[in-house]
């Protein structure tokens, strides 16, 4: 499937009278959903859910594509709201999940989450020109690692109250 599809359909979350009203989805955050969605599509799959590349740039991933086609808009924000299209259910699945989970987040708490991310900052180094990309194996494996290390940390916290309790 295509970035701009997925794109598409997180742009028709953006309330009408949101657009109505001038505002619309900042293309950083558009760029923070997409990443959050592939990863997520990834994670529950292990198949990618677009076929463009993620790349690390300054302010998070990007996915180039999407980037160049809402370049030169005024003040970076997407007011346009796409024709629907079909999306397969797994798909259309993880968006609802993602934008419930991130949508009322604004760009720069999604852009600061994605610093978090070690395979983001080992892709920013220069040997990648500060732009290398993120495969879909690497985010898959970077999510499994942090899913499992949650886990841990439940287990762990849930050990300690059983102690407090006792």
């Amino acid at each position: 499937m295509k970035a701009q599809k997925i794109a598409n359909a997180f742009l028709n979350k953006v309330p009408i009278e949101a657009v109505e009203n001038g505002e619309g989805l900042h293309k950083i955050k558009l760029q923070k959903l997409l990443f959050f969605a592939q990863e997520e599509y990834l994670f529950r799959y292990e198949e990618p859910l677009f076929e463009e590349k993620i790349e690390a740039w300054q302010h998070g991933p990007v996915v180039r594509e999407i980037w160049n086609e809402y370049a030169n808009l005024p003040y970076y924000i997407i007011k346009n709201i796409p024709q629907k299209e079909n999306i397969p259910q797994k798909a259309q699945e993880v968006i609802d999940f993602i934008w419930l989970k991130y949508g009322e987040k604004d760009s720069w708490y999604l852009s600061n989450l994605t610093y978090s991310y070690q395979i983001w900052e080992d892709k920013r180094k220069p040997e990648y020109l500060g732009r290398g990309e993120l495969t879909c194996k690497e985010i898959l494996e970077y999510k499994k690692e942090c899913e499992r290390n949650k886990a841990e940390a439940r287990k762990y916290i849930d050990n300690i109250a059983k102690e407090f309790l006792c």
